[in-house]
């Protein structure tokens, strides 16, 4: 008898600890979760509850930074075109970033929050506002240096700001360095091609622009920065004017190849193609506002001053 009493004690305090320490956690489990009013680039305002738990993201860029943190592994869903850090080629495509969005799908997912860039539309947005979604978007920064500010707004949103400080931390630096290492060097002209399908009015970047702005920061002279317009056709009489000293390919992701200009009517005598000055570009990273940006505008500097950087090197 006096062993089963025991033994009955013992089950009863067993589950009474049990029930307290569920109660305990459960307790801190709420206390956890804390709710939060953003506002973001565009003035609407936000309430998301901490700590996330799954993220969808409408653009590459977004994609990425939030992959520059511990927050890719709450990545549930992703637009069509993001495809970097391969990893996120398993996650759910739910659209793309110009065109339509899957609702179902993105409600399926049941997302804390999702992240939209500048290039969503207001009608994606919206659409997903209906559905009782969070929706954070995001203007796009127009120059490289707004890219630590942009950092650390990511890391505000995410929760992740010791992580994307370290991230701004090395941007600067570097920045700073390649921006001391070109201070005395002269501007090298630039034609940037975006899109040559008809080679007769190919696409370029004006001034103003994200591209452009590399484009200054790696020493190089956009010969269309006095146009008018972010995007826009030029004429190859225009081209032949400028006769610009290099060319980078942001085409070069479709096929464009350097030995395919010599093939146009009327490339073949510029100079950037006679001397072979022609640089292909990946345009995932010098296009995406995102941690890459700095590879984007070394190589970039590197292919204008080489000399300054085999110094570089040396030293």
């Amino acid at each position: 008898m006096k062993k089963s009493h025991l033994l009955l004690i013992f089950l009863f305090v067993f589950c009474l600890l049990s029930i307290v320490q569920l109660n305990v956690f459960a307790q801190e489990a709420v206390k956890e979760i804390e709710t939060a009013v953003l506002v973001d680039d565009f003035d609407r305002e936000i309430t998301v509850n901490y700590p996330l738990g799954s993220i969808v993201s409408l653009a590459p860029s977004v994609t990425e930074m939030i992959c520059a943190t511990d927050s890719c592994a709450k990545l549930v869903g992703v637009d069509a075109y993001s495809n970097y850090p391969e990893s996120v080629d398993e996650l759910e495509e739910v659209g793309s970033l110009t065109g339509e969005l899957s609702l179902e799908k993105i409600l399926a997912l049941n997302p804390d929050l999702v992240i939209a860039a500048e290039i969503n539309s207001p009608e994606q947005i919206k659409g997903l506002e209906d559905i009782g979604i969070p929706v954070y978007r995001i203007k796009n920064p127009t120059d490289l240096e707004s890219m630590p500010e942009l950092f650390r707004k990511f890391g505000e949103i995410l929760d992740e700001s010791e992580q994307l400080e370290a991230v701004a931390a090395r941007f600067e630096t570097r920045l700073g360095e390649i921006r001391k290492l070109l201070k005395d060097a002269e501007a090298v002209s630039v034609f940037y091609e975006i899109d040559a399908s008809d080679p007769t009015s190919p696409w370029t970047t004006g001034s103003g622009t994200f591209i452009d702005s590399l484009i200054q920061e790696a020493g190089g002279k956009n010969i269309a920065a006095e146009m008018d317009g972010d995007w826009l056709q030029i004429s190859v009489e225009f081209l032949i004017e400028a006769d610009p000293e290099t060319i980078v390919l942001g085409d070069a992701n479709y096929g464009v190849t350097p030995e395919s200009l010599s093939e146009r009517d009327g490339w073949g005598d510029l100079s950037a193609v006679v001397n072979g000055a022609i640089l292909s570009v990946d345009s995932d990273i010098v296009s995406r506002p995102a941690p890459r940006i700095i590879e984007a505008l070394e190589i970039l500097a590197q292919f204008l001053h080489p000399a300054l950087f085999l110094n570089e090197a040396a030293n």
